[in-house]
């Protein structure tokens, strides 16, 4: 089945993808492409096992979910390991831009605007809120049942 993908871009976190994304543990080949929480469904998904990935993630779901490999994620706004790309959805130019130029189109020099300001581990490290967290986990609750 898979043989029949080139490329897969993922945008958002629909978890009924994850069965399907599991063909592609181990591919090498086809470019994968995950953003803002989707990178979660790649995780779950055994995808990440092997690469290093950036998110849109609060850093409770680090301990809440044990199938994110957290000695792999790294506080970047954009990381590409291999065939998987990965970034926080504030990047989205980027993550496009990188996307293209993997998939061989050339987008040139002004391709929308860059992110131009460098940010460091702690900028790009978010927590909820304590009634936020709550609401989420209430809210997860229906998505796992």
């Amino acid at each position: 089945m898979i043989d029949h993908f080139n490329d897969l871009c993922i945008g958002g976190s629909y978890y009924r993808n994850i069965a399907f994304l599991k063909h592609f543990k181990g591919n090498q080949t086809t470019t994968i492409a995950a953003i803002s929480s989707a990178p979660l469904l790649l995780a779950k998904a055994g995808l990440l096992d092997d690469h290093h990935f950036a998110a849109g993630l609060f850093m409770q779901m680090l301990g809440l979910f044990s199938f994110i490999p957290k000695e792999n994620f790294v506080h970047q706004p954009l990381l590409e390991d291999g065939n998987v790309i990965t970034g926080i959805g504030f990047a989205f130019r980027e993550f496009a831009e990188c996307v293209l130029r993997q998939l061989g189109y050339d987008p040139g020099d002004h391709f929308m605007s860059p992110v131009t300001k460098t940010y460091t581990e702690e900028e790009l490290t978010f927590y909820w809120e304590e009634s936020d967290y709550q609401e989420f986990q209430e809210e997860l609750k229906d998505y796992l049942n």
